[in-house]
């Protein structure tokens, strides 16, 4: 009699379960011990091999992580295509751990004829990296990418490389990208998904504290900014409205309203200029346009003109005065921005931490 190594039972070495990890021959009293026996740590696939008895031919065991299998259809279709194999004798999925177990016959069957056989069925297996050529797979978290639109901003990213086989963009901001490690390297599609405007981090390098870490540097950042912004927003409100309201302003402030304004305003579009760098590569990297364009285009529209205006102003070329200025506009519209991104990613930060409690209840 043997003892399974997982929960300790007695085993009947004759009608238990078998397979071969390092060398060793061990027993199992159920295809459950047996699964976590062999799962190992990570997303790759794990291969052990029963020796043959009885002059029967060895019997292989692997189990493949599979992407996108989310209920039991999911499960059922996957292991109907794979028992249609000849060689394959058992096939059992599960969508808790996204992993296929797998006996076959390597004699007449594969393994890249069992990866084939599920990517056929409609779901994306992901396998080992022995090397840096060939077909890879790059899980990513993608911090930023909640919504379909940015899914379509992502896509369109990705849709530019070269190299790149497959891709599956989730709103939960993952994403699994298969691509071939000849044409193009990972850092290059980080880089790309960084130009889009979004953060990447490697699924293995992820943690809740690397996440945390990225949040709270993020909600600093607009904190900062937007108290910066506002600092100089508010007297450019009043420089612009107050004649309008007739409320006081001195002489010298009134006969350099432009070059005051202006000089309010630009250091606010400055603090504000990843709206611009975003919207603006968006639409010649990826051709389509996200939020950051529509602010760049607005915010920018009315700064360009207040611009303008301002140089007639000042060079004394047509009927121009401070009625004609929307620098305020521009500087409140981009810190009104600020202050709903602040915002926004405060409410994430603590969604993010709610739901890692609930999963980890």
């Amino acid at each position: 009699m043997a003892i399974d190594p997982v929960c300790g039972m007695t085993v009947n070495e004759t009608t238990g379960l078998k397979a071969e990890k390092d060398g060793e021959l061990y027993y199992f009293c159920s295809r459950g011990c047996q699964e976590r026996f062999l799962a190992v740590d990570g997303q790759s696939e794990e291969i052990s091999t029963t020796p043959p008895s009885s002059g029967k031919a060895p019997i292989s065991h692997v189990k493949i992580p599979v992407v996108g299998m989310t209920c039991a259809s999911c499960v059922r279709h996957i292991q109907n295509a794979l028992k249609k194999l000849d060689g394959v004798s058992d096939a059992n999925a599960n969508f808790n751990t996204n992993e296929a177990f797998i006996e076959y016959d390597p004699s007449k069957v594969g393994l890249d004829d069992l990866h084939k056989a599920i990517n056929d069925a409609g779901y994306q297996t992901i396998r080992k990296e022995k090397n840096e050529t060939g077909i890879q797979t790059l899980l990513l978290e993608v911090i930023g990418m909640d919504n379909p639109h940015c899914l379509g901003t992502v896509d369109g990213a990705l849709k530019s490389l070269k190299g790149i086989i497959t891709k599956e963009l989730l709103v939960n901001q993952k994403a699994t990208i298969e691509y071939d490690a000849a044409v193009i390297s990972r850092d290059d599609i980080k880089q790309a998904i960084q130009d889009a405007g979004y953060t990447p981090v490697e699924e293995e390098q992820s943690s809740p504290d690397l996440e945390r870490e990225i949040r709270e540097r993020e909600i600093r950042t607009y904190k900062h900014k937007f108290i910066f912004c506002i600092c100089l927003a508010l007297p450019l409100m009043y420089l612009a409205m107050a004649p309008m309201l007739g409320l006081p302003v001195p002489r010298p402030l009134l006969d350099n309203i432009a070059l005051l304004q202006f000089l309010l305003a630009t250091p606010v579009l400055i603090a504000g200029y990843q709206f611009f760098t975003r919207g603006i590569i968006a639409v010649i990297k990826t051709k389509t346009p996200n939020m950051d364009t529509l602010v760049s285009l607005g915010v920018g529209a009315a700064y360009l003109y207040s611009l303008f205006v301002s140089i007639a102003i000042w060079s004394g070329v047509g009927k121009f005065d401070g009625d004609d200025l929307y620098y305020e506009i521009a500087a409140f519209l981009l810190t009104f921005i600020l202050l709903g991104k602040l915002l926004e990613s405060i409410a994430k930060g603590k969604t993010s931490e709610a739901i890692k409690q609930l999963m980890g209840l």
